[in-house]
């Protein structure tokens, strides 16, 4: 495991990549023995001089190798810095850092609680800020039945807490932008694999809450979300209990729109529950808000169809039915598909499904108002030669499909 060593030696953001792919080396020829090395390196390792580079390289293993070693690292090495790392690179959720927030106030630790907010204040839930209040509040009084002076920390502390959920932060979110320094690095190694893990770490228990952490839901916020979408009978029931329950803020929306459509992707069959949900969620929005609405669908649209490659068929195919669906009741979010820089096997299913879903709509004459956009050489080359391939779309359609695109396209 001397190769190991030697990679966490040389170990900075520049080498993160090289330090990477000796380990994945490592692993490949012993896993247990890659494992228990990088723990014992890190149990003995002064941390505090290199966390974003060890924190960013943690988010690689956790991703692309095998997340049990950063679980084991959580448990083994208490260290509040890395946590509030890797609390910032999604890797475990607000559950998980509140557990840490309870255990900080259990023994008065009042400066690893500030230390907290510092770090982590751009990104923390409700439920944390209202732990580190109440911890406050509880404090103070222990504090004046001592008859001793008011803390000053604790006061600035309930001072910062609701600035922050006033929307005003009094800590610059300096971690966030380290690590805005290696997102590039991190997305380009990741990029070359077919899965990434996207779970997060948690310490909840309740049956609900694991499921959605499970799909990545590690806020409270895209929790209560999830459980809305999922535990409700229809669109119209979601949207009464998202407006009622969630949907405060126009940004909140965007929340709304990310998990629906990356519900619809995951579903064995396609559901149109979804789709309905977007579009009537689009449609009751306020004119001031609409274009908001409409970017927060079309960048969520875009990220999906630019990651094919980690996406199985079924899930492609979901993704091309719910952009036909979409461009079907107005919500253009064609343009993804049409600017596609490489149209490969996968590429070509997207397309293919997504033409086919709104033909079927175009030949039942459910499309209201069919919206224009630009197209390209490549979109066009491959819609007139390679899109009917007598299988998914038959030369049947063709008088159509021409039709069609003399409409959609300018």
């Amino acid at each position: 495991m001397d190769s190991i060593v030697l990679a966490y030696n040389k170990l900075s953001v520049s080498t993160l990549s090289t330090v990477f792919k000796e380990i994945e080396k490592a692993y490949e020829k012993n896993s247990k023995d890659t494992s228990s090395m990088i723990i014992k390196i890190l149990s003995e390792t002064e941390l505090e001089s290199n966390l974003l580079a060890i924190s960013s390289l943690l988010k690689l293993i956790y991703s692309a190798l095998d997340k049990s070693i950063v679980e084991e690292i959580i448990t083994k090495i208490d260290d509040l810095n890395l946590c509030c790392y890797i609390f910032n690179y999604g890797l475990v959720d607000d559950a998980f850092i509140n557990s840490k927030v309870q255990n900080l106030l259990k023994k008065r630790d009042i400066l690893s609680v500030l230390r907290i907010l510092q770090m982590c204040s751009g990104i923390l839930d409700s439920s944390t800020l209202s732990l580190i209040e109440l911890g406050a509040d509880s404090a103070m009084e222990e504090w004046e039945r001592q008859e001793d002076r008011p803390c000053i920390l604790l006061k600035f502390i309930k001072d910062s807490v609701k600035q922050i959920q006033n929307g005003r932060s009094p800590y610059r979110n300096y971690l966030q932008e380290e690590m805005n320094s290696v997102k590039v690095t991190i997305s380009n190694i990741l990029s070359k694999y077919t899965y990434t893990n996207t779970e997060v770490i948690t310490t909840a228990t309740d049956a609900d809450e694991l499921i959605a952490v499970k799909y990545g839901m590690n806020t409270s916020l895209k929790k209560k979300i999830f459980s809305i979408i999922t535990s409700s009978t229809d669109y119209y029931e979601a949207q009464r209990s998202l407006y009622k329950q969630i949907i405060r803020k126009v940004w909140h929306i965007e929340e709304i729109v990310k998990i629906s459509i990356r519900l619809c992707i995951a579903e064995s069959v396609f559901n149109i529950y979804y789709p309905s949900l977007i579009i009537s969620i689009y449609n009751s929005s306020s004119s001031s808000h609409k274009g908001a609405v409409m970017n927060y669908i079309y960048h969520t649209i875009d990220e999906q169809a630019n990651s094919l490659s980690k996406k199985t068929i079924k899930e492609i195919y979901n993704l091309g039915m719910l952009i036909g669906h979409l461009y079907g009741n107005e919500v253009n979010v064609l343009k993804p598909l049409v600017c596609l820089s490489i149209i490969g096997k996968k590429e070509g299913v997207l397309i293919k499904v997504a033409i086919k879903n709104i033909l079927t709509l175009y030949q039942q004459k459910k499309i209201k108002k069919i919206r224009k956009i630009k197209e390209t050489e490549r979109f066009r080359e491959f819609f007139m030669s390679r899109l009917v391939d007598e299988s998914f779309l038959k030369s049947t359609d063709q008088t159509d499909l021409e039709a069609l695109y003399s409409q959609m396209f300018i």
